[in-house]
């Protein structure tokens, strides 16, 4: 009760300011903006409002929306809110006034219009009309004939017959029939609320729900309120009566030629004085003398001020406000040197900080005169000055539940966006029964968001046994005279590599050794290596016969791959034979020089034939042979040039001799590839210290090394200089312990593939379906109990081959505790969607999870099923004794206890097709996925294995690329930052704060969380988790209790947190917004002022609003109709010169239409109306933008950036005017 009085009290006080003001004579101005078309109906905004939050609920709201009869404006408005609001979240809900009340969705509608006006100028007349591939219908009886007509035309085009496209922003009823070239488009374009819209809807929904595949119906609506619609409901036009008013900028008021009385006579006494002013102010702290705030126009403030001491601040203000309408008032420039702090410390002080800041702030040069002789507290001054040591005086931040906004250029609709994603997100977890507390607590683990870490993720290829090393200056006999101490790199210029005995640099080649682009790299080679430059080189051939019969093994275990012969085999699994033969019998130098010497040939082998080809390779092979024979210096070396080229090229052909290990070398290093992930890279490519880069230009190859390596030098001069890469350890492996390095490379997998097919669902909805509450998460041994950052959908018909590999894999990944990524970390669920009816094997799969899912050997049961599965492929309903008995003999050798008890009958047959039905729906339905589709869903992240309709869609997923997708989930994405959260929770000591999660469905909560989270795409994403953690550490340490207005953090969705600089634009700015946030959304507002100490000038020397629509709630709470915003500025100086001035967005171009006044030179003293009126048009809104060549991605350099295209026009207009060169007018 208290606080409402004393809030009574302060607005009292300011409206008898502003009364007060009046009848002293002062005067005021006003500006508003409009858009040059009619404002459109609040009801069609609040369906395109649902539209942002799902296509589906458009439809829904018309199928539901209800207008009765005898509405007013009032009433109206509370219907269309009331009934979108059912319709989306509660939380969503709470800012659809907000978005009506901006006009957000008025622009989309006008284009709407827009459209409609110049493709149908002659359907005018007609309220309502539709267009059937081009033929016009006005009346309801014509369509089912123009809707025949239309398919006739297109099984049979002829005269007469046209198409019609659709546009982007259309809403379309049917989706999945859009992009069917046979199906008949038929655009509506009206308004509910009208009496011909309602034929038009049922009768194109009936059209569209019944259409046959002989012909296909699309409907699609264009909401258009015409002026033809002479008999529409009053809620319908709701919002149009006049030319639309827009919001979202901002008016300054500044006072021309504002001097405060520059040094005089007395300057140097007058600056002792006010020195020794504010000396005592420190001396006095807060406890100022109420009885020198006296009189003031018939106020005694000393006896108000010792009545109500909780309002001493507001009563301040008013009193300046009194004292301001002294337009000769000048104050000396010394005095403002502490007006920051001077303003800190009112609003500080202040029962309604809030709205004192924005008072003071946007009034500023009023109240600047008697603001300076506020005292300032000794601790105030105290605080900031240790505050200022962490960020820069005077800076300004606002962040919106842990992330940081723009305050600078704000933009008031991409703010509105933020708050909308923020409500969403919250609505979304609330919905899983988590309180707001905790809710608030997920969201601030966006912080902790490392997405740019990607660009720095590194490949372990350890244990590099199967590397082709063609040096090693760490013994090579070359690099003996030189030193290996790792420091000297602190010595050399970056890039200027230095002549060293240590492996600093280590580069592999990775590609077939005779493309192009390898063909690049030998040159390169030989020059670093004749300068000994402390480089290790390597290759890694990628011969893909060798690589097939590799994936043939792997898939097959003990299953043995029959070898071709010499003449079966390409030319390039030769070369590559002959030339790990050479390395064999001479060493890596002379095999070296082998592939130097093929280098230069290899254009001739692509193109010539095999015989040619023969001829080439033996030629090189002889005398690389010979060559090395020469030089042989070791004793093996020796012992080999005792045969001769020719017997040598004989054993070659045969495979034996030296050459008897070189086919068991190439399939090593096939599977080495293979488990690296290396075997399918689409080019060639070089590895750098962990860094890949694919080759896309030979001729650039040299350069792109070059520039990888100077840069990398900088990386581990840092590294050595701080101490930690030393000469104990190997560099490389320093290197890949402290960089973040995977073990296996899958662009894919990892989000780095330009052509990634990866995509990012939220998963709320889904766990809504009944089959998720039926599905067996899978766990590695003993850690079901545990709450799980990852989780892994994996979506497969085991009636494929892809699918049952897929399955196989997530199930092996569980089983193998010792991969590199933690498996304990993660669950699986296997989701099976087989395109076809149920098999044997699936009814196995998920009875042997239902009987056994408390068993820790369910896993290998699963294995044993899925690698075993012949004989289970038939049909659920030929199940017989046989597999009833098959099912027990590979749960006994499982292990898993009561296998003799396994049940496989056709009780489990019921059970399991209606569960797979249930799967199915869920996958089509809910997650958009066909039966039959191979995909796993981590977090919501989707990732494709293969498609229903391509079984070879690339290379398939196998059991250390889950590894990736857990590392992904947790290092690239919150689920690590969640789990732990939903973790501390679980054990925190206080149980009464809401209901206790399980441990399923805590791990629930962070895969929906993390889904939500990871999907949502941010308006203004400038600023990154990087920089909102900064601020987030920089606000913890900040001396000093803040400013808060709004409810307690964990009772609201919006946590507002800002450091504001009180005498700056963005406080003027953002002060209001906040106001209206107050009011309207009611967050958690703290602030942290900032106040720029010691101002040699005054900070603000202009009035301010932002422009706003005014929303006002009525004896129910409720928000009513807002009005029109406006700046309106209710005080100003009668004889001050005054500048207005419009603060707008950056596309906006404006022009005046309505001022009786010159607003450049204003004198409220010379104006006879009470308020000032200038109107502004929006004249048109400019477009900026750029464009890239796609087809040249990658030709850029390392980082494949898209260059700008090269001789590109574009035309923009109209199909009656296609080349438009005049601004885009709205």
């Amino acid at each position: 009760m208290g606080r409402q009085l004393s809030l009574l009290c302060c607005y009292l006080g300011i409206f008898l300011a502003s009364q007060v003001a009046t009848g002293l004579g002062q005067k005021g101005a006003s500006v508003s903006v409009r858009a040059r078309w009619q404002g459109t109906p609040y009801l069609l905004e609040a369906a395109e409002f649902l539209v942002d939050e799902a296509p589906q609920l458009y439809w829904q709201f018309l199928d539901v929306l209800r207008l009765a009869d005898g509405l007013n404006s009032s009433t109206c408005w509370h219907s269309i809110v009331d009934q979108t609001s059912q319709l989306c979240l509660p939380q969503v809900a709470k800012i659809l006034p907000v978005v009506l009340g901006v006009r957000q969705y008025s622009a989309r509608l006008e284009m709407f219009r827009q459209l409609s006006k110049q493709l149908y100028p002659a359907a005018q007349e007609s309220c309502c009309f539709v267009d059937v591939d081009r033929n016009i219908v006005t009346e309801p009886g014509q369509l089912a004939a123009a809707l025949k007509h239309a398919a006739k035309c297109k099984q049979k085009p002829g005269k007469g017959c046209n198409s019609t496209q659709l546009q982007e922003a259309d809403h379309v009823y049917n989706p999945d029939e859009q992009d069917n070239l046979d199906a008949v488009i038929a655009i509506l374009h009206g308004a509910p609320g009208t009496e011909c819209w309602s034929a038009f809807h049922e009768a194109l929904k009936q059209a569209a729900t019944e259409a046959t595949d002989s012909m296909p119906v699309v409907y699609a609506f264009r909401p258009v309120l015409s002026a033809a619609c002479k008999a529409a409901h009053p809620c319908a036009t709701l919002g149009t009566e006049e030319q639309l008013v827009l919001p979202g900028y901002g008016v300054e008021a500044v006072l021309k030629n504002m001097e405060y009385s520059a040094m005089d006579d007395k300057s140097k006494a007058d600056a002792a004085a006010a020195a020794a002013n504010r000396a005592a102010a420190a001396a006095g702290g807060d406890g100022a003398d109420l009885a020198d705030l006296g009189e003031v126009k018939g106020f005694k403030f000393d006896v108000l001020a010792k009545r109500k001491p909780e309002l001493v601040q507001e009563l301040m203000t008013f009193r300046d406000v009194l004292l301001s309408s002294d337009d000769e008032e000048t104050i000396k420039v010394w005095e403002v040197k502490d007006a920051g702090l001077q303003a800190a410390s009112r609003v500080a002080a202040a029962s309604d900080p809030l709205r004192l800041l924005a008072e003071i702030s946007q009034n500023f040069p009023s109240i600047v005169s008697s603001l300076t002789r506020q005292q300032v507290p000794s601790s105030l001054r105290s605080q900031v000055q240790q505050n200022q040591r962490m960020i820069s005086p005077g800076a300004n931040f606002i962040m919106l539940n842990g992330m940081l906004m723009e305050v600078k250029n704000f933009e008031l609709y991409s703010f509105l966006d933020r708050l909308r994603i923020e409500l969403r997100l919250s609505g979304q977890l609330q919905g899983l029964g988590l309180d707001k507390g905790l809710v608030n607590k997920l969201l601030e683990t966006r912080v902790d968001d490392n997405a740019d870490g990607l660009n720095e993720l590194r490949l372990d290829l350890s244990p590099m046994r199967q590397v082709v090393w063609l040096n090693n200056p760490e013994k090579d006999k070359q690099y003996k005279h030189l030193s290996s101490h790792t420091r000297l790199l602190l010595n050399m210029y970056p890039g200027r590599l230095s002549p060293m005995a240590a492996n600093v640099m280590t580069l592999v080649a990775i590609g077939n050794p005779l493309s192009p682009e390898c063909s690049a790299l030998p040159e390169i080679y030989q020059r670093l290596h004749d300068r000994l430059f402390p480089v290790r080189m390597g290759m890694l051939p990628v011969v893909p016969e060798a690589i097939a019969r590799a994936e043939a093994r792997r898939e097959q275990p003990g299953k043995t791959v029959d070898m071709p012969t010499w003449k079966e085999m390409s030319t390039v699994e030769k070369f590559t034979r002959a030339m790990l033969t050479i390395k064999s019998a001479f060493g890596p130098s002379a095999a070296y020089q082998f592939w130097y010497s093929m280098a230069g040939e290899a254009s001739k082998l692509s193109a010539s034939n095999a015989k040619t080809a023969e001829t080439l390779l033996n030629t090189a092979f002889t005398t690389g042979w010979t060559n090395a024979a020469k030089v042989a210096s070791s004793n093996k070396a020796k012992v080999a040039a005792k045969k001769t080229p020719a017997a040598a090229w004989k054993d070659l052909q045969n495979g034996s001799g030296y050459s008897s290990e070189a086919g068991m070398q190439l399939a090593e290093i096939s599977s080495y590839l293979l488990s690296k992930g290396l075997a399918h890279l689409p080019k060639p490519a070089w590895w750098l210290n962990g860094l890949l880069n694919q080759i896309s230009d030979p001729a650039s190859v040299d350069h792109d090394i070059g520039y990888a390596i100077m840069l990398e030098m900088q990386t581990m001069q840092e590294h050595i200089y701080f101490g930690r890469i030393d000469d104990e350890q190997s560099v490389l492996e320093s290197v890949m312990e402290l960089m973040l390095s995977v073990g296996r490379w899958n662009p894919r997998v990892l989000g780095m593939d330009d052509d990634s097919d990866a995509s990012m669902m939220v998963l709320a909805d889904a766990f809504k379906h009944p089959a998720v509450a039926n599905l067996t998460y899978l766990h590695t041994k003993t850690t079901a109990s545990r709450v799980k950052p990852v989780t892994h959908w994996v979506i497969a018909d085991l009636s494929n081959p892809r699918g049952r590999n897929l399955a196989s894999a997530a199930v092996e990944f569980l089983l193998n505790p010792d991969g590199e990524m933690e498996p304990a970390d993660s669950r699986s669920a296997l989701m099976l969607a087989p395109k076809a009816g149920p098999t044997v094997l699936d009814v196995a799969v998920l009875a042997a999870q239902q009987q056994f899912a408390d068993d820790p050997k369910l896993l290998q049961l699963l294995a044993l099923l899925l690698r075993e599965h012949e004989g289970l492929g038939v049909a659920a309903s030929a199940l017989s004794v046989k597999h009833q008995k098959k099912f027990q003999e590979l749960a006994k050798e499982a292990g898993l206890s009561g296998a003799d008890a396994g049940k496989l009958d056709s009780v489990q047959v019921e059970a399991a097709t209606a569960t797979l039905q249930a799967m199915k729906d869920l996958v089509a339905s809910t997650l958009q996925l066909p039966p039959g589709t191979g995909a796993v869903i981590t977090n919501g992240r989707v990732i494709w294995d293969h498609s229903p309709w391509d079984d070879a869609s690339g290379p398939a997923l196998v059991a250390e690329d889950f590894e990736l997708l857990q590392l992904y989930a947790e290092s690239f994405q919150p689920g690590g930052a969640l789990a732990k959260v939903i973790k501390s929770g679980r054990s925190s000591k206080d149980k009464g704060s809401g209901p206790q999660l399980s441990t399923a469905a805590s791990s629930d909560v962070v895969m929906v969380a993390a889904s939500a989270l990871a999907s949502q795409v941010y308006p203004d994403s400038r600023f990154g988790s990087l920089a909102a953690k900064q601020i987030n550490e920089v606000l913890g340490s900040l001396r000093g209790k803040s400013i808060s207005a709004g409810p307690p953090k964990d009772q609201t969705e919006l946590l507002m947190t800002a450091i504001l600089n009180p005498l700056t634009r963005e406080a003027q700015r953002m002060s209001q917004i906040l106001l209206l946030l107050q009011d309207v959304l009611n967050p958690s507002v703290s602030i942290h002022l900032n106040p720029q100490a010691d101002l040699s000038e005054l900070p603000l020397k202009s009035f301010y609003r932002y422009a706003l629509p005014e929303f006002t709630r009525g004896d129910d709470g409720r928000i009513g109709l807002p009005g029109a915003p406006s700046a309106y500025f209710n005080r100003l100086p009668l004889k001050r010169v005054l500048t207005l001035n419009l603060e707008l967005p950056e596309s906006w171009l404006v022009e005046p239409t309505m001022a009786l006044h010159d607003f450049d030179n204003l004198r409220l003293v010379d104006v006879p109306e009470q308020v000032a009126y200038a109107e502004y048009e929006l004249e048109a809104i400019m477009l900026t933008g750029s464009c890239s060549e796609v087809a040249s991605a990658g030709k850029g350099g390392l980082k494949g950036k898209l260059p700008p295209p090269r001789g590109l026009q574009l035309h923009l207009g109209t199909p009656e005017q296609p080349h438009q060169v005049r601004s885009l007018e709205w």
